[in-house]
């Protein structure tokens, strides 16, 4: 007799009609949300925004000039030799990636752009390098909308947005100081709203 699945007779485990073998199929894991009668929640979708050479070497020459300006800040001495260059070079990059997207003014570009937007003069931007992190706020973040970007160079993903104060609640608090300073609070992807595909829908 031949086999229905196999009718060569080949395969890798016990057929009793070809004598060959199958491939056993594992039981694809069942998420414990699904026991527990409800759905796991799902990320927003993600907008892919490839940079070319000559825009990721744009951002890294900024990234270079607020690593000569911020020489002297505390948290970049913290941090490893290299590390703080990568950061503001990636942060660089992130935010051309919004302002190229959605066709906007990219503010930090300029010279004397602290206390102004990211972007466009009413956007944040808050990169990660590793794809699962979330979104991360601290006490002083100004009350605009905040986007997440995944900085993966030349490729950067936009992964959702939230306002700070939808983020500075309990449940996402990750560290409280007693002064206060260095609290942050972490929203997970499954908890951001997608990005708009255009601008000017960056309503709550």
């Amino acid at each position: 007799m031949t086999c229905s699945r196999h009718p060569d007779g080949a395969g890798p485990a016990w057929c009793q009609d070809c004598h060959g073998v199958h491939e056993i199929a594992r039981p694809q894991a069942v998420a414990l949300d699904t026991f527990l009668g409800g759905e796991r929640p799902q990320k927003p979708p993600r907008i892919h925004v490839p940079m070319n050479a000559d825009e990721v070497a744009v951002a890294d020459l900024v990234g270079q000039r607020r690593e000569t300006l911020n020489y002297g800040d505390r948290v970049a001495l913290r941090r490893a030799e290299g590390e703080s260059l990568r950061q503001n070079q990636a942060s660089a990059l992130g935010e051309e990636s919004v302002a190229k997207f959605y066709g906007l003014y990219w503010t930090g570009l300029g010279r004397g752009a602290d206390g102004l937007a990211d972007v466009g003069g009413r956007l944040e931007v808050r990169i990660i390098f590793v794809a699962s992190y979330g979104l991360l706020i601290r006490r002083t973040d100004p009350s605009r909308p905040h986007i997440l970007v995944h900085v993966d160079s030349p490729d950067c993903y936009l992964l959702g947005w939230l306002f700070p104060d939808e983020v500075r609640i309990d449940r996402y608090l990750h560290r409280n100081s007693p002064k206060g300073e260095s609290s942050f609070w972490v929203a997970p992807q499954t908890d951001l709203r997608p990005c708009p595909r255009v601008d000017g829908q960056w309503n709550g």
